[in-house]
């Protein structure tokens, strides 16, 4: 994922790049959510950022601190919603990481 990020603009165009932008781009592919949510869920870590499905067929955002206290939840109706907050967050993490 570093490799894909520093082979991008987005540390120089991070600020344009919204959510709500993301979201857009992810409803335009069919099928980018679902890879989204599988990377999400073949995660292996703490200290991440997660997505998961909620009981009520929503889905839930939130952080995994390394002592297992999970943060920074958001919830989102739509899978798309959802992936694009995932991925925002996570591109972010890396941003601040590989600066």
């Amino acid at each position: 994922m570093v490799e894909l990020l520093a082979g991008t603009t987005y540390r120089q165009e991070y600020a344009n790049i919204t959510e709500a932008e993301l979201a857009r781009g992810l409803r335009a592919a069919p099928g980018l959510a679902r890879d989204w949510l599988q990377y999400a869920e073949d995660q292996r870590c703490s200290d991440c950022w997660f997505l998961s499905e909620r009981a009520d067929g929503g889905w839930k955002v939130g952080f995994l601190d390394r002592h297992g206290t999970v943060t920074a939840t958001t919830s989102h109706d739509s899978l798309e919603d959802a992936c694009a907050r995932f991925a925002k967050q996570k591109l972010e993490r890396l941003r601040g990481i590989t600066a």
